[in-house]
């Protein structure tokens, strides 16, 4: 007879449903199968709506970039057609060259010449020019088609050639890449983890479950992504961390369920076996998942719509997962029992420890000496970690020899500056009318900020107006903000990186509009942008970070009901995830493991942190209640500490190995973005499994004895 779901000790949430599984197994996988062919067809289609970056503040960037564009006709996010000529072309022939370029665009569909260098000054020099190219639709994103048709339509000659750039251009090819790494990440990940899950368990059936499962759960939420993202902004990276997250996740939790199962249905029948399994490893699972929600839900916090993206995202995947595993699975160890009992073991004399054992007994029996020798291992992990340096990434987060990228840099070279932070201060006549007063306020201000030593040049812009019909789109979409002769456009170029603290802090000053006496200024460029990304960022991490503190606690203490192991725990995870900054941090200083010598990505920290976090919860939570289980049994905390790592120890290094192989062929991607995070999340859980769970957590629970187990419940049971 089943027990009741009270006497099983299964979450009250997933108790009924995994009954249901077991009674109805036929009719649970038939659901899932409908629910595959509703929503996993739509998932090929998540690329279409997920096409935005989302590093877009409400700020005063925005502001002056959209009032630039409606008093200067200059498009908000412009395309860059970026020409160069060598020492043996000819001005007419170069200026033949770009004439026969601009109408080459003219003849296309879905983009116009918003500003050309054969007519506005500025934009021609004797061996470059620029031409500022718009999207009909505005977007943020060049369509990959018109991208490809355009590039192949641009003239080719000798000694002239022409190359697009600019936001929508490197964006689409972004977009592009990140299709092209999702497919090589699974290529080779869900190979290698079905590889990885066949020795785990020494049998095929057993190692496909975690993948059929792993994949029902990535397609359907990808499917349902498609249809979220048709009504709201969804950030290209979602492409990478839904896969990463839902793959790692379903296939660990499905490891431990499968696993615990094959123990359990050894010694009771079927029903009872999944109920007991869920009851313990179940339980793990529920409250791993929960802590990996807890962990995403952070990132809310943070006022960007690419980190409410992967929030919706990574949720989404985690629910479906946990889905998954409390109904799927089940339902599938019901049918297929009798093919997943392992063929019992002749064992000839006294069984050696295996190397999961050892290493836990070593720790417990030496816990001062293995808490010093990894306490040193960790800290130079961590010694880089203060050398770390963020930016907002630009085209140099394309492959090197790019052609966009090629084209940004010469732009910056010949147009703008390679060494310097571009700001574009929008002056505004406080009573909406320039005059004379404006005008001297104007010299005033600009004889002032000249003398400031951050600055190295001053120039004012003065554009005239592109074709009326060009004018008229750019204005109907940049919208209404005022008066068109209120303002003036003033470029500052600073001394320094435009990510550099110097640059943030100088733009900062401008906040909101700043009065300098008639006049007030508004900040904007790449500056102002890289110094809203930055604070927004920066300046919310404490609230995210105490809320995924604070919520994991009360999860870890619900599910343990101690009081030092919760904090314990957090102290563990927040080691590895920093050890793991410290090697990002030294490989983007030197340029190792195949990244680029420069900055890590301002986004890249935070998206580790939010998906480790929970993931590394994942099997810490399946280790610590291994360890419980043997405590409550026995109430010696030394066997306890042995028992449970041992039982844990295979299963957590397969969980972590097959973490490490879906994430790590990111690491192999075009982007630079996305290589840091495949590097770094697989370099935070490589320790985290080792190092960390394997001989810091046994050493310190030996080190706590009895104190581990010490909570008001348990104060009160005595």
């Amino acid at each position: 007879m089943v027990r009741s779901l009270r006497e099983s000790g299964m979450p009250p949430l997933i108790g009924p449903l995994v009954r249901l599984s077991v009674r109805h197994p036929s009719a649970i996988v038939f659901l899932w199968l409908v629910f595959i062919a509703l929503f996993g067809s739509f998932s090929s289609k998540l690329p279409s709506v997920a096409q935005e970056h989302g590093l877009t503040p409400a700020g005063d960037a925005e502001y002056v970039q959209r009032q630039i564009a409606f008093d200067y006709g200059i498009p908000p996010n412009p395309v860059l057609l970026v020409f160069e000529s060598d020492e043996r072309g000819t001005a007419p022939a170069f200026r033949a060259f770009i004439a026969h370029a601009l109408q080459t665009v003219h003849a296309l569909q879905g983009i116009f010449v918003a500003a050309s260098p054969l007519e506005q000054p500025g934009m021609l020099k004797a061996h470059s020019a620029y031409a500022m190219l718009a999207l009909d639709d505005g977007s943020s994103a060049i369509d990959a088609g018109l991208m490809d048709e355009l590039n192949r339509r641009l003239p080719r000659e000798e000694h002239y050639r022409a190359g697009l750039t600019g936001n929508p251009v490197v964006q689409g090819l972004v977009n592009e890449a990140s299709r092209e790494d999702l497919a090589k990440a699974e290529r080779f990940g869900i190979p290698a983890a079905c590889l990885l899950l066949w020795l785990a368990f020494g049998g095929l059936l057993p190692a496909l479950i975690p993948v059929v499962t792993g994949i029902v759960a990535v397609t359907g939420t990808m499917g349902l992504l498609y249809f979220a993202g048709k009504h709201a902004s969804l950030s290209v990276f979602i492409l990478d961390v839904v896969p990463m997250a839902g793959l790692a996740l379903c296939l660990d939790f499905a490891l431990m369920i499968v696993s615990r199962f094959r123990d359990e249905v050894a010694d009771y029948p079927p029903d009872q076996a999944v109920f007991r399994t869920m009851a313990t490893s179940g339980r793990a699972v529920a409250y791993s998942g929960a802590c990996v929600g807890a962990g995403l839900a952070g990132t809310l916090f943070i006022p960007l719509p690419m980190f409410t993206s992967l929030a919706l995202g990574a949720t989404a995947v985690t629910l479906v997962s946990l889905l998954v595993n409390v109904t799927l699975v089940p339902a599938i160890l019901v049918l297929t029992d009798p093919y997943l009992r392992r063929k019992p073991k002749r064992r000839r004399g006294r069984a050696s420890l295996s190397v999961w054992e050892r290493l836990p007994r070593f720790a417990a029996k030496r816990p001062v000496g293995t808490c010093l020798l990894c306490g040193g291992l960790l800290l130079a992990c961590l010694l880089p970690l203060g050398g770390m340096r963020v930016a907002v990434p630009d085209a140099d987060s394309l492959p090197r020899g790019d052609a966009a990228r090629a084209a940004y840099h010469a732009y910056r070279e010949n147009f703008s500056s390679d060494a310097d932070a571009e700001v574009d201060l929008l002056l505004r006549a406080e009573d909406g009318r320039w005059d004379g007063r404006e005008q001297r306020g104007l010299e005033d201000f600009r004889a002032a900020i000249e003398e400031d030593p951050l600055v190295r040049s001053v120039s004012l812009v003065q554009y005239p107006e592109p074709p009326e019909a060009a004018e008229q789109s750019l204005r109907a979409r940049s919208g209404a903000f005022g008066e068109t002769n209120a303002g003036r456009w003033m470029c500052v170029m600073l001394r320094g990186d435009p990510a550099s603290a110097e640059a943030r802090n100088w733009v900062r000053d401008w906040q909101g509009g700043a009065a300098q006496g008639s006049l007030i200024v508004y900040a904007g460029g790449e500056a102002k942008y890289e110094q809203e990304i930055y604070d927004a960022v920066v300046g919310h991490l404490p609230l995210a970070l105490g809320f995924v503190l604070v919520a994991t606690y009360v999860l870890l203490f619900a599910s343990f009901r101690s009081v030092f192991i919760p904090l314990k725990s957090l102290l563990m995870n927040t080691i590895s995830i920093s050890a793991a900054f410290g090697v990002l941090a030294l490989a983007a200083r030197f340029g190792l493991f195949g990244m680029e010598a420069g900055r890590v990505a301002i986004m890249i920290p935070v998206f580790i942190f939010g998906l480790v976090f929970g993931i590394s919860m994942d099997y810490g939570v399946f280790l610590i209640s291994r360890i419980a289980e043997a405590y409550a049994r026995t109430e010696d905390n030394a066997l306890a500490i042995a028992e449970g790592s041992g039982q844990s120890g295979k299963i957590i290094s397969a969980a972590a190995a097959i973490m490490i192989a879906v994430t790590l062929p990111f690491a192999w991607g075009r982007i630079e973005g996305v290589k840091q995070l495949g590097i770094g999340i697989s370099t935070a859980i490589l320790i985290d499994a080792t190092i960390v769970r394997m001989l810091l957590v046994p050493s310190l629970m030996s080190m706590l004895g009895k104190w581990n187990w010490w909570g008001p419940r348990r104060q009160g049971k005595r």
